[in-house]
């Protein structure tokens, strides 16, 4: 867990999907990755695709607002597995400018304490554990579907 070492020992869940422009819940530690990324990369059938290959996992694992999409996993080593597939999809998940590691195409978000590493493209609601794309209105809070 070297390449994360401010996530060890954090447990991670994540969440749902909506269609209009949403705040996106978070709890403990999830996977942002903006919507337009994921067209630009090499998974098959972009957002649509990949919607359908997680559809058992919509209202549980996944969410997406306008310009989102989120996922996550149980343990840090979860979430280094799914940042190296993204990686393995073509999209970088950090840049350097300067002396600091700020994050690209896809954020970790940890709901205590927000963006792990610095994220420009996010905003983060500490109060009400949310993230939502930068220059766009928050929006409401997608709900939660434990069905």
């Amino acid at each position: 867990m070297a390449e994360f070492p401010e996530l060890t020992g954090r447990i991670l869940l994540i969440l749902y999907w909506g269609k209009s422009n949403m705040a996106i819940a978070l709890d403990c530690i999830s996977l942002i990755i903006p919507i337009e990324k994921i067209e630009q990369s090499k998974y098959p059938g972009g957002l649509k695709g990949l919607l359908e290959s997680e559809k058992a996992s919509i209202g549980t694992v996944v969410l997406t607002d306008k310009y989102l999409y989120k996922t996550g996993a149980m343990s840090p080593e979860g979430i280094k597995e799914l940042v190296d597939y993204w990686k393995k999809q073509g999209l970088k998940p950090f840049e350097i400018r300067g002396k600091k590691q700020y994050w690209k195409d896809m954020c970790v978000v940890d709901f205590l304490f927000g963006p792990t590493r610095p994220c420009d493209w996010i905003e983060y609601d500490w109060a009400n554990n949310t993230v939502w794309l930068k220059g766009f209105p928050k929006g409401s809070l997608a709900k939660w579907n434990h069905n």
